[in-house]
């Protein structure tokens, strides 16, 4: 069964200096009965246990817990008591319960595990007194330093533990919330390819002109994908070649669409990637066009650059009923694609 954080990082430091809590006790009673002396060693040992039994069979795990702080500062109360309330050892177990109350569950619990403390000091009244030794035992002394520092290293080593959880889940949780922001642009572009599809099927509706149709097609093609250039290439198949049909792009002058009017690619030159998309039927990419690709480009291909030049072309063979129709090309201007295959 997963344990609740309060109930895991707790038993280590109450294991420790419950059992530590118990010897320094029990150094301070060397000259009082045997029975005195084993049964604070036992109730050290058995309470970090038995509260870590208790917290793990309850139904909430939560609630055991923070009532195990409580516990804690009855039993510590009982241990400065028995020390006759001596100023070294009494003093060592109170801080150390007051500093390990206020990590575990602040100032309220603090508060509780005090009032706890008092009534297990008072409990141990009638049987030791108010005894205090002013000049305690090298036992006692080493003991107190070794409480302190085993009551340091088992909560420092739970803060780093639990520092390492918080910085994983909040890694966790960026790649979560990075997957949230990739659904939510796959969506906001489906929508998007929706909305254009919709807006296609309207013209189609409201025109019988084929003109009209590509066009908005190619409109809805630039708006969707954000290409700068977009444009269908018919095939001819009487002249072997491919002809531009239409041309969409921003800022086209009319010397541009002059130039371009009419412009073909025979499906014979081998090397032209026009003509290789539409003869081998397959998407043709060029994800960053620079000097070095221009100039291995074949001279139809360099023409077509040099009257419109491009950062980076997509061309996609269009067929109809497995016959080929054309081709569609995509290209943009100032910034290369990153298309995978």
């Amino acid at each position: 069964r997963e344990l609740h954080p309060v109930v895991r990082v707790s038993f280590l430091p109450r294991l420790v200096c419950g059992a530590l809590g118990g010897a320094i006790a029990a150094s301070t009673m060397l000259d009082r009965p045997m029975t005195l002396m084993l049964g604070v060693l036992v109730i050290g040992v058995a309470w970090p246990l038995l509260a870590h039994l208790i917290a793990c069979r309850a139904e909430d795990q939560k609630r055991a817990g923070y009532r195990n702080l409580v516990g804690d500062g009855f039993v510590i109360g009982i241990f400065a008591g028995m020390t006759g309330f001596s100023p070294l050892a009494a003093g060592t177990l109170v801080v150390a319960l007051m500093a390990f109350e206020l990590m575990m569950g602040g100032l309220r619990f603090l508060a509780r595990g005090v009032a706890a403390m008092a009534v297990g000091a008072a409990v141990t009244l009638p049987v030791v007194g108010f005894q205090p030794q002013f000049y305690p035992s090298l036992l006692t002394t080493n003991l107190c330093l070794l409480f302190v520092a085993g009551a340091m290293w088992t909560s420092s080593y739970w803060v780093n533990h639990t520092t390492k959880d918080l910085v994983a889940t909040r890694h966790q949780l960026r790649e979560t919330n990075s997957k949230v922001v990739e659904q939510s642009q796959m969506l906001e572009l489906a929508v998007a390819e929706s909305i254009e599809i919709n807006e296609v099927a309207r013209t189609v509706n409201a025109t019988l002109d084929l003109d009209e149709v590509l066009d908005m097609v190619l409109r809805s093609l630039r708006k969707i994908f954000i290409f700068d250039q977009v444009g269908t290439l018919m095939f001819d198949e009487d002249g072997q070649r491919l002809v531009l049909d239409r041309f969409l792009g921003p800022g086209t002058t009319p010397e541009l669409a002059d130039s371009l009017k009419g412009l073909s690619v025979p499906l014979g030159a081998e090397g032209s990637l026009f003509a290789r998309s539409l003869a081998a039927r397959d998407p043709v990419v060029l994800n960053r066009i620079d000097k070095e690709t221009v100039a291995d480009m074949h001279p139809v291909d360099r023409e077509i650059y040099n009257l419109n030049p491009m950062r980076a072309l997509l061309l996609c063979p269009l067929e109809v009923q497995d016959e080929r129709v054309g081709s569609l090309f995509l290209g943009s201007n100032h910034m290369p694609f990153s298309f995978s295959e």
